[in-house]
């Protein structure tokens, strides 16, 4: 009984500080689509995105949801067989047909290549691997402070695979979009909207951020309009 006492909250700290530091992106828009805009999601109906997704994608997805805030972004959520595009009222109001096309077609990548699968396989991997660890160091080497580290670190290279998938979401979008420029200017809309430059730290950024970078994504975008033009 006393090792249960021991042992078993300090499995559920590094459970939570793991999936926090994993989730914390996704958890955030959560938030935000509370806090800050109604938290409510509501049917659409849009037969240019479907048929979009069906001509370029092969992916025929269950709906589409509006997410009632005015921040802009774009999910994919759903069982692997009935997926289904959350797209939030900021982006469907500020942004074009060909940004919009550009973040629906980077949700798409993402399905079409199994990033949330694959994800979910790793993280049950390293939760597995990072109880098996605790198990082996003792309470006076380390306890909650080693526990706590231990989940911040498996935490961060989940951000650093996220952050690999989101670049290849990105070649993928450019592969099927109709104009890279839509790439180039949703990115320049959503760097504006949430990069203050003031407060941007670099290093957090590389740790914590999955995101492909805002430079490195204007750059693929170039690219793409140069290979095109030629």
């Amino acid at each position: 009984m006393r090792l249960m006492k021991l042992k078993w909250p300090k499995y559920v700290v590094f459970g939570l500080i793991f999936i926090g530091v994993t989730l914390w992106m996704q958890l955030w828009l959560m938030v935000v689509n509370t806090i800050v805009g109604s938290g409510s999601y509501t049917s659409i109906e849009n037969g240019l995105l479907e048929d979009t997704l069906i001509e370029k994608s092969g992916i025929s997805i269950s709906g589409i949801k509006m997410a009632d805030t005015d921040r802009a972004f774009g999910a994919m959520i759903g069982l692997p067989s009935k997926p289904q595009m959350i797209l939030s009222r900021g982006l469907l109001e500020r942004f074009s047909s060909t940004e919009i096309e550009y973040v629906v077609l980077h949700e798409a990548g993402h399905y079409y290549l199994s990033h949330t699968i694959k994800e979910a396989v790793v993280g049950l991997v390293f939760l597995a691997f990072g109880i098996l660890l605790l198990k082996r160091i003792r309470e006076n080497r380390g306890g909650i402070a080693t526990t706590i580290l231990m989940g911040a670190f498996f935490g961060i290279v989940m951000i650093q695979l996220g952050r690999k998938h989101e670049v290849e979401a990105d070649r993928y979008a450019l592969e099927q979009i109709s104009d890279p420029h839509g790439m180039y200017s949703a990115s320049e809309k959503f760097r504006s909207e949430y990069v203050n430059s003031k407060n941007d730290n670099q290093l957090l950024r590389l740790l914590f951020y999955r995101g492909n970078s805002y430079d490195s994504r204007l750059r693929m975008a170039n690219d793409e309009i140069s290979k095109r033009s030629e």
